[in-house]
């Protein structure tokens, strides 16, 4: 998904709560600042104001604004030549309903993120063809006009997206459009045989031949964004999707990495680009990252016991300097437990316990319980069933997570939590034991595999290129 790095947030109209004291934007480039700041520097960086809810009422530039409390008020020109007219208004009134977008810290564009995901990715495959056609034109060379041929031409097919909605994207992102697709082109990734599709028939099927290769595998099938993150593909005009072979996820992969050779398939997934693009192509063999490395399995806080938290940390090196971890987790009570790589600044992906599950099978041969189980075996331990206290007990122990020599004291404090809790841990302990258990080789390769899956490099996805600043 065509992204920043904090993402899209929900767009509206700003409003007289935004500029109360004190309030400052929590993300976007002028982050830290008050809405009263960010619309005084959009002035001076010769910014553009977008208009309406959705933020396609119009652009317009603003010329000065008083920041006031009590007034607000902001001048800004809209329109060109005779018909344009400067204006003054309460910056909350309807005359300057002003769409709070990325830099006061809300979306970039109409309909909250999802849309303006839409959008990005559809201007891309614009702006591929008209690259394409114009190999020499500078950005600030290409008109509307350009853009719109590109979009009317056959190359270029995006769903239902509008041209009015791609050209109502700010100026930083077609930057993007226009750098990324100058690289694309550079590297000899796309070229003018191919077609470029997001969110058309063609795009879905590739995704639908999926589906079916999973399932002729007798496979758990893999999210599309997790088997293949192409925001958009490039695919060769006339090529049969059809006809791929479906008859297991390896076979319809290998074509993919045959067709990706050939340049007749090519999927792509977008990161917003500000001045470099760069390239990288993953899955183009069968080979995959293994250089992470198995420390230890956490059963408790970073400073607690093993009572203070029912979730737990996986310990492990390798992905930055010094030793990173990955949480395990539900999202709500008696949900399935998740994985989730944690970064300094952001989390990393993760994989849910079916996936665990999966790779448990696959490394150690053995079936990790699923959520029902789970619930069960919680269960009977609030009833006082004795062989499920005992299992328990005995995966913790041999998982490091209590002092071999104070199970009572452990069954004493067990039988103060509820089943909620109980749950949430046992998650944790089973998926820890797994990788006490194995051979430290064993263990490795789990926390590679978990790592793989959430970067979209797992054994079963499929090649693809990124484009990323």
């Amino acid at each position: 998904m065509i992204n920043n790095d904090k993402g899209f947030k929900d767009m509206a109209i700003l409003q007289l709560k935004d500029f109360a004291a004190g309030k400052v934007a929590s993300t976007g480039p002028y982050a830290g600042m008050t809405r009263q700041q960010i619309v005084q520097a959009k002035i001076d960086d010769g910014k553009p104001f977008k208009l309406g809810s959705s933020g396609t009422q119009g652009t317009v530039k603003g010329i000065s604004f008083n920041p006031n409390p009590t007034s607000l008020e902001f001048t800004y020109e809209k329109g060109s030549g005779l018909k344009k007219e400067r204006i003054t208004a309460k910056i909350t009134s309807s005359k300057a309903n002003i769409f709070k977008d990325e830099d006061f810290g809300g979306g970039g564009g109409a309909g909250g993120g999802t849309l303006q995901t839409a959008w990005a990715e559809s201007a891309q495959c614009v702006w591929l063809v008209a690259c394409l056609k114009s190999p020499n034109k500078k950005r600030k060379d290409f008109s509307e006009k350009d853009l719109k041929a590109a979009y009317n031409d056959t190359r270029c097919q995006v769903g239902s997206t509008k041209f009015e909605q791609i050209i109502s994207l700010g100026p930083d992102w077609h930057e993007s459009g226009y750098l990324t697709a100058k690289k694309l082109i550079d590297s000899k990734l796309v070229n003018n045989n191919q077609v470029f599709h997001r969110d058309s028939t063609a795009m879905k099927q590739v995704y639908k031949n999926k589906k079916v290769a999973f399932k002729n595998s007798n496979l758990s099938e893999l999210k599309d964004d997790k088997w293949n993150p192409g925001d958009f593909w490039a695919i060769e005009n006339n090529f049969d999707l059809n006809k791929m072979d479906t008859s297991s996820i390896k076979a319809y992969n290998q074509e993919l990495m045959q067709g990706f050779k050939d340049k007749k398939i090519v999927g792509i997934s977008l990161k917003k680009v500000n001045k470099n693009a760069k390239v990288s192509i993953l899955n183009e063999t069968d080979e995959r990252p293994q250089g992470l490395k198995y420390e230890k399995g956490i059963l408790a806080t970073d400073r607690g016991s093993f009572f203070t938290s029912k979730g737990g940390f996986i310990m492990f090196s390798g992905i930055t300097p010094g030793i990173s971890k990955m949480e395990i987790r539900t999202n709500s009570a008696l949900s399935t437990h998740k994985v989730e790589i944690i970064l300094k600044t952001a989390r990393g992906g993760g994989a849910g316990w079916g996936i665990i599950m999966d790779i448990i099978k696959d490394v150690n041969g053995v079936s990790l319980p699923d959520n029902r189980k789970i619930i069960l075996e919680s269960t009977k331990i609030v009833n006082g069933d004795s062989a499920a206290i005992n299992s328990f007990w005995e995966k913790v122990k041999d998982s490091g997570g209590y002092d071999a020599s104070k199970k009572d004291e452990f069954v004493e404090e067990l039988k103060l939590k509820d089943k909620i809790w109980i749950h949430g841990k046992m998650g944790v302990v089973e998926l820890i034991y797994q990788l006490e258990k194995p051979t430290k080789k064993k263990a490795d390769t789990i926390v590679n595999k978990i790592n793989n899956y959430a970067g979209s490099v797992s054994d079963l996805s499929s090649v693809y290129v990124k484009v990323y600043e």
